[in-house]
């Protein structure tokens, strides 16, 4: 297989890209209805999306993510073998999918508390059949170092998704006729997919591994059964506000819950390019360049998570309104909430732990937490509201990622304090901290006095002032701190071209 050989960043860079791309439809979809249908409907709607990205986990054991690990280890073909009897064993669990959100949509209605989704869900049911066996193709198309390939597929993706959400809405469909464009969509998907693996290994010969196989399900189910909890753990307040309030009520949550598409595109982009990195570098015992790349990008993303994190606090509001509509301007409490699990958003210790094949320990920490967020959001629903379930998810997010770090810290034989740049993310924490005080006082006095009559442009405009104003700030305190110098601009400038 001919490929062109691509930098960990501008790999990294690339399938970003297409991630962002991929993200931002998503989110202008959610945009788009969150206008255009009313809370209940809405709320109905992302009930059913919240039941399927909980499953996918659960029915795809994992397999997915597998590839990171495996691919860069086996030769053509080996690679062969590996990426096709992934692709069936993902169609097979699609299959198991599909029936059991189809026989089992009744009940799954009665546990959201909304019998409105049991139809809904009958309609979805043959999405996860299609969309299954594609879950791996980000991962397989960056382990063959053909990352932009992996980011053109994302964005015929993204375009065929919109499509399907907003032109049966806009001609007066039902909800379930665009659950049948989505079906199309996600069809469409698939035989791209099909289709262009076909063509990559076409030159190759194929032969079945049980070995390799097994080697991939005793790998890969433990990774899925983490993926699994955690995705669980980390919903669980959505379960909780969909038993405990109406469909309504869940759409402001969701809406307020929802994270930013760069948040876990930027990160998840840049792990899954060094996850491979990673696993040869460890193999290899070069734990001090292994460290190095990793806290180097750590510090580039926490660059952009922390002030972003300051500037959506201060004005998430006018971010929910501008968004969502007046009908979501209450989401920006749920919003901000969620807000101050960013800090432990700059890198997944996961893929750490995976890289070093310590995936026994990544299950057995998201089982502390799965635990510990069940018992938090019961607690917490009740003294608190509405609120609580979130205070609860931010609260065991800090704690399953403390569990990760102090085993990664023990497995590379590093003190806690030395394993994680703290000093450098403190001081950059400090600053834009600092800077959000003042433009807090800048806002009040100045940017809030912003009349306009249109009130969709007048959020806009106050949110773009007040970035401004703060992203000036925050640079020149870099620079007064010496956070930042001259050179690290150029640096950054010239990767950058």
């Amino acid at each position: 297989m001919q490929t062109t050989k691509y930098s960990l960043p501008k790999k990294a860079f690339i399938i970003s890209f297409g991630k962002v791309i991929n993200r931002l439809s998503a989110l202008f979809a959610i945009m788009y209805l969150s206008y255009a249908l009313s809370k209940d409907l809405y709320g109905s709607y992302r009930q059913v999306w919240l039941l399927f990205n909980m499953l996918v986990p659960m029915l795809s054991l994992g397999i997915p993510v597998s590839i990171n690990y495996f691919l860069p280890l086996l030769n053509d073909n080996q690679r062969k073998t590996f990426t096709i009897q992934t692709y069936f064993l993902l169609c097979f669990l699609g299959v198991i999918f599909s029936l059991f959100l189809f026989f089992g949509s009744d009940q799954l209605a009665k546990l959201f508390n909304n019998p409105d989704i049991g139809i809904l869900l009958k309609y979805f049911s043959i999405i996860p059949f299609l969309c299954l066996p594609t879950l791996f193709y980000q991962n397989l198309f960056v382990c063959l170092d053909n990352p932009v390939l992996a980011t053109k597929v994302s964005l015929f993706s993204s375009i065929t998704y919109v499509l399907a959400i907003i032109i049966p809405i806009h001609f007066g469909y039902t909800l379930a006729n665009m659950i049948g464009f989505l079906t199309i969509h996600y069809l469409i998907q698939f035989l791209v997919f099909s289709v262009l693996m076909y063509r990559m290994f076409i030159n190759i010969q194929f032969d079945y591994s049980f070995r390799l196989l097994k080697e991939q399900i005793y790998y890969a189910i433990p990774v899925g059964m983490t993926s699994v909890i955690g995705l669980v753990s980390i919903n669980v307040d959505k379960i909780f506000i969909s038993s405990f309030f109406n469909p309504e009520i869940f759409a402001e949550y969701a809406n307020g819950s929802m994270e930013l598409p760069f948040i876990g595109i930027l990160t998840g982009s840049i792990m899954a390019v060094l996850m491979p990195e990673f696993v040869k570098l460890y193999k290899n015992k070069d734990i001090k360049n292994l460290i190095k790349i990793w806290h180097s990008s750590i510090m580039k993303v926490a660059f952009l998570f922390f002030p972003l994190m300051c500037i959506l606090f201060i004005y998430s509001e006018e971010f929910m309104t501008l968004f969502f509509s007046s009908k979501y301007k209450s989401s920006a409490q749920i919003f901000k909430i969620y807000l101050l699990g960013l800090p432990c958003r700059i890198t997944i210790f996961g893929v750490i732990l995976l890289s070093l094949n310590l995936s026994s320990y990544v299950f057995k920490y998201a089982i502390y937490t799965f635990i510990l967020n069940l018992i938090l959001n019961y607690v917490l629903i009740n003294q608190l509201g509405v609120i609580g379930p979130a205070v609860s998810t931010i609260m065991v997010t800090y704690f399953i990622a403390a569990l990760q770090l102090n085993r990664i810290s023990k497995e590379f034989n590093y003190k806690f304090y030395s394993i994680f740049p703290w000093k450098k993310l403190i001081q950059l924490m400090t600053i834009s901290i600092l800077v959000l005080l003042s433009v807090y006082v800048i806002d009040l006095l100045v940017i809030e006095k912003i009349i306009v009559s249109n009130a969709m442009m007048q959020n806009l405009i106050i949110i773009v002032a007040g970035s401004t104003v703060y992203f000036l700030i925050f640079i020149s305190m870099c620079f007064l701190t010496k956070f930042l110098s001259k050179e690290d601009v150029f640096i950054f400038l010239r990767k950058l071209i």
